[in-house]
């Protein structure tokens, strides 16, 4: 359904704070669909979801360039359930304007704790070379630029809603709790 609806999802974002927002922290912050109207369909609010996250992405991105302002990325390697939806990982290379790469493995933790493990008794002499030979690239997500272009004045419109609404969280959060 979110692959039929259109970029932008017809104006709707969600905040994806269901439960606070880690970083920058604010445990208020809550969930909500803003510009929601009677004509959206499931498919708009499911992939306004999956949009939303990746203008997240993009706000801790312009923190990054803040922070780094020399800091480049080539590509994010993708791993887990979210990697699995084609859909999601192309919104993301979109929003982002970043190559996505979806790789063969799912435990990563654990792979490098067995690669050090093999490393430090002698079982494997190049740390950097024995990663590269278990790990493949399964599929390649290009940002197209026309996405990244349209895509850019909803990730503003996202940060200002979210700067704009923090302090209604604030306010819900001290409201009286339930009797």
């Amino acid at each position: 359904m979110a692959e039929k609806s259109s970029p932008g999802s017809d104006k709707l974002f969600f905040l994806p704070h269901v439960q606070g927002r880690v970083l920058p922290p604010n445990p208020s912050l809550r969930g909500l669909w803003f510009g929601f109207t009677w004509k959206h369909s499931r498919g708009e609010l499911y992939r306004s979801i999956l949009e939303s996250i990746a203008y997240e992405y993009a706000y801790y991105r312009q923190i990054e360039d803040e922070l780094v302002s020399d800091l480049e990325f080539e590509e994010v390697r993708t791993i887990g359930g979210g990697s699995k939806s084609q859909i999601w990982n192309q919104i993301k290379a979109d929003v982002l304007g970043i190559s996505y790469r979806k790789i063969n493995r799912e435990e990563l933790g654990i792979l490098g704790d067995a690669i050090l493990a093999g490393y430090s008794n002698g079982i494997f002499a190049d740390l950097a070379e024995t990663s590269k030979s278990f790990i493949k690239i399964e599929d390649k997500i290009e940002p197209r630029e026309e996405y990244h272009e349209f895509y850019k004045p909803y990730v503003d419109f996202y940060s200002t809603l979210l700067e704009n609404i923090e302090g209604f969280y604030s306010d819900l959060a001290d409201l009286p709790p339930n009797v």
